[in-house]
């Protein structure tokens, strides 16, 4: 019964280090006409290599939005199209609304 307590605790830390992060947000230009298919990239700034991957792209209104599972000792930096703009940092666990105004 022992060696159970301490297999449920094991995994009830193992299940707590991870939380879902979000972020969701439009994408437009400087007069606010949306930015339609703009891919919005996540990079995990604990990696090594710093690989950086398309979490989603906007609709047809600029619109986006992501979920993702994060560690609690992890940063993630995102950005919006090729050029890499818009960067800001993800916190472990919240939510994000953030509008977006790129460049033409």
């Amino acid at each position: 019964m022992k060696r159970f307590s301490i297999l449920i605790s094991v995994i009830f830390v193992l299940i707590s280090c991870e939380k879902e992060t979000g972020c969701s947000g439009k994408i437009t230009d400087k007069n606010f006409n949306p930015f339609p298919n703009k891919n919005v990239y996540l990079t995990d700034s604990k990696k090594s290599e710093n690989k950086t991957k398309i979490v989603t792209t906007s609709d047809i209104d600029g619109n986006y939005q992501f979920t993702i599972k994060t560690k609690r000792s992890h940063s993630y930096y995102v950005t919006f199209g090729t050029e890499g703009y818009g960067y800001f940092t993800l916190e472990h666990g919240k939510q994000y609304r953030k509008d977006i105004i790129l460049p033409q």
